[in-house]
């Protein structure tokens, strides 16, 4: 098996980080957690954390003065069409790329101001863009490799499915299912904040 475009840190990454050297009977067992834990920080997170390019993607009109892309952050628009008319950058409307949020140009002239809003057309507007980072963030990397060598270790020492463990009068709890709490605050830092 070899790592899909998804994953989000290397098998090399990992064996580095795990101080794994020139073994490779643990490869295939590394790649399938690998996957899984870097399917579950996006869910968790967003699908956006790689780029990639958006085509035609249509948007109901929000009436509004801003209209959320369903991606972010945005690194290149190339069009925005409302109601088949196409719009121009920076005179229409701004983009603020950190959110993905488009917002309509606002007009005033002495005497005059007024915020134009987005059509209420039903996919009224329609976005072609790129979202997502080139490279994964160093610390979304880090938590995935803290991830996948937790989950390693679990299947490594065959406790499945178990909730804690006592050896020598030490008891641990184990979070199986869960990310960490530090992956969490992590992936946190990355949310939209939203109007």
């Amino acid at each position: 098996m070899s790592l899909t475009s998804s994953a989000l840190v290397t098998l090399a990454d990992v064996k580095t980080f795990l101080g794994i050297q020139n073994i490779s009977t643990s490869d295939a067992i590394l790649e399938i957690v690998i996957e899984a834990v870097s399917a579950s920080i996006v869910n968790e997170a967003f699908p956006d954390l790689k780029s990639a390019t958006y085509t035609a993607e249509k948007y109901d009109g929000t009436g509004k003065s801003y209209l959320y892309l369903d991606h972010y952050p945005v690194t290149a628009m190339t069009t925005v069409v409302e109601d088949g008319v196409t719009l121009v950058k920076d005179t229409d409307y701004f983009v603020d790329m950190d959110e993905g949020l488009l917002e309509k140009a606002r007009y005033s002239w002495p005497g005059y101001d007024s915020q134009a809003v987005w059509t209420t057309s039903k996919q009224g507007v329609v976005v072609t863009y790129t979202a997502g980072y080139a490279t994964v963030p160093a610390d979304i990397k880090l938590a995935c490799l803290i991830e996948v060598g937790r989950a390693f270790a679990m299947a490594d020492h065959k406790m499945f499915g178990e909730t804690s463990r006592s050896v020598e009068g030490v008891s641990i709890t184990l979070s199986a299912d869960e990310l960490l709490p530090s992956t969490l605050t992590t992936l946190g830092r990355y949310e939209r904040t939203r109007i």
